[in-house]
Parts: C-alpha cells; structure tokens; sequence
C-alpha cells in the first residue's frame, strides 16, 4: 500500500473510520444473535400456548406477543443499521482502493514522498552511503535514522596518525530532516571514489550548501567522551514549560512541552506525547513534535506567545501545531521535526 505522505493524515483517518464501523457491526451483529434467540423462544412459547390451548393464560400470552413484536421490530432495526453501516464501509473501501490501490484494512503501509518533502526520521532508512579500506583503514559513513542524521566512522592505521586514536568518530545531528531529494544528492556524492579524508569537508559543505541547521559531535572508541562533549557545548538545561497528566478511553495520557537551546544557539520548543490519544492521532504510543527557531527570531517566538497568551476572549490553550501555523502565517523562520 503505497501512500502519498501529503494524505497521510486524510488515509489515517479513513483507516480509522472503516476500523470504527467495522467494530460497531461486530456489536451489531453480537447484538442480532441475542435477539434471534429471544425470538425463537417466543415463537416457541407461542407455540405452547396454542398447542395446550391455555385459556387460563390468556393475559400472560399477550403480554408475550407484544413483547415479541418489539423485539421482532427491534431486529429488523439492527438489520437496517447493520446494512446502512455495511454499505459506509464498501464506500470507504472502494474511494481508498481508486485513490492508493489497496484496501483500508489492509495493514501494510509505504508513504511516498515528493523530492521536497521532508522525510520524517521514523520512515528514513539505515544506509550504508560510504564503505571502503585502504592501507588498514576502515572508513564508514551511514545515513542512521537513530543518530537523526550522518555518522563518521574511520578506524584503523589513518585514525592513528590523524588523531591519535584506534577509532575516531563524528556524528552530525540534523534538526529538521533531510528532504528526498538531499538523500538522493547524499547518495550521488559519495557514489564516486573520493579522497576520503575530505568526507567531513564533504558533509559540512552539503549542509551549508543546502542551509541545513546541524550539530557536530566528536567521539571516540569510549561512549563517554560523547556525553562529556555534549555536555560541554550545551549553553541551557532543558526546561519543562508545562507537564500534565490525564485519564481518557481508559488509558494514561501524558504531555510534556518544554524548551531548550542547541548547542549552535537554536532554540527548540518541543512537545512528546504518549497514552491513548497519541495512538488516535498519530498511530503510535509515543510521538515528539518541535519547532527550532534561530537565536535571531526569537525574540518574534517570544512576541507571538505573549499575544496570544494575553488574548482576553482565548478559550483553548496554545500548541505548537497553532504556533508553527502563526509562524507560517507572519513568515517568520523556523524549522519542525517529528518522531
């Protein structure tokens, strides 16, 4: 089942209605089965009643023919909703087969992409861009959806020489995403051989070149030199501007927003999500959501949220899909990212 991800919401959503009916006729359908029986008592009893010719319980076998004929009604009720429900989920079923080619209960699913559209990280693909030896040295370069961007491996005689290490390994974290058409251009770039001590020179410039937002960290063989390093260029602790709790479809539903700056001095307003209510949404227990926004505009992030939060007829709370609309809205720069 291959979807265009412009209609991944409208596709979610139809799944979810041909899901919910199908549930409801299963009830229905439950529900006919209990009042079939019913009505074969009924008849049975009937039956009784002529056949003994129980004259003594004339009352008691009206009060069963009366009750009788609701239920009778009552059935063919449920039949007709059983039958208007089931010609909703032929509509549903054939509108999603002319427009994707499949069925809506079907449970494999591809989302296409056009080459400007960002690629959320959780449908990136591990991939291998760069892999090669020469004179003892392994060089490694992967696009890996865990690492939200590029990895640098190289190891072996090179490393020593040039940084005094077994393995030395830099890692770019990219805060959006890659558009389709970046990836392709990655995989062109390093589909030739290439001096291979120019790849780190290689990935910078793409980035600068496609003004991609992007921070580097440097490792070695020991994990914790990464940390250390994080650590060391992080300017503010993360802060929780709101966590909140809740019960609903009989499941826990949490929501944490809080912001922080990168270590480039991005700002980064970010939402996670978890419980029943990101499943409805978004097909998926737990989901994240953010918007960095450079240093230079925040101060129009800052402006934004203060109308809106002193707006005196305001009614439902701010969210960052209403603030990244307003930003679109007022042209003011800003990136998002998903997972």
């Amino acid at each position: 089942m291959k979807i265009p991800y412009k209609d991944k919401d409208l596709a979610e959503q139809e799944v979810r209605s041909y899901k919910r009916l199908d549930a409801e006729s299963s009830e229905l359908y439950k529900e006919m089965r209990q009042t079939k029986l019913i009505i074969i008592v009924w008849l049975g009893l009937i039956a009784f009643y002529v056949f003994a010719r129980a004259e003594d319980f004339r009352y008691a076998t009206e009060v069963i023919l009366f009750f009788g004929g609701l239920y009778v009604l009552y059935f063919f009720d449920l039949r007709s909703r059983e039958q208007r429900i089931y010609r909703q989920q032929n509509e549903i079923a054939a509108s999603f087969k002319k427009k994707y080619g499949s069925y809506p209960f079907e449970t494999h699913k591809e989302y296409t992409f056009e080459d400007d559209e960002y690629v959320p990280w959780e449908f990136v693909k591990f991939e291998r861009l760069l892999e090669t030896k020469i004179e003892n040295t392994d060089i490694r370069l992967t696009l890996d959806p865990d690492d939200r961007g590029l990895r640098y491996v190289i190891s072996g005689n090179l490393s020593e020489s040039l940084y005094s290490k077994s393995r030395h390994i830099i890692r770019y974290e990219v805060f959006s995403s890659f558009k389709k058409f970046q990836i392709q251009r990655l995989r062109d770039l390093f589909k030739e051989p290439l001096e291979f001590t120019m790849t780190p020179h290689l990935i910078e410039a793409f980035f600068n070149d496609h003004k991609l937002t992007f921070s580097k960290w440097v490792n070695s063989e020991e994990p914790e030199e990464f940390k250390h390093e994080e650590e060391s260029t992080r300017q503010t602790q993360e802060r929780t501007i709101i966590h909140a709790k809740w019960e609903i479809d009989g499941g826990a539903e949490d929501q944490i927003v809080s912001i922080k700056q990168r270590a480039d001095g991005t700002w980064c307003l970010h939402e996670s999500n978890s419980g029943p209510k990101s499943v409805q949404f978004f097909g998926k227990d737990e989901n994240e959501y953010w918007i960095d926004i450079k240093e230079e505009n925040l101060i129009d992030l800052l402006q934004i949220s203060f109308q809106v939060s002193f707006e005196p007829q305001r009614k439902e709370p701010l969210t960052i899909q209403k603030l990244e609309k307003i930003l679109k809205d007022k042209g003011i720069p800003h990136e998002t990212g998903v997972w």
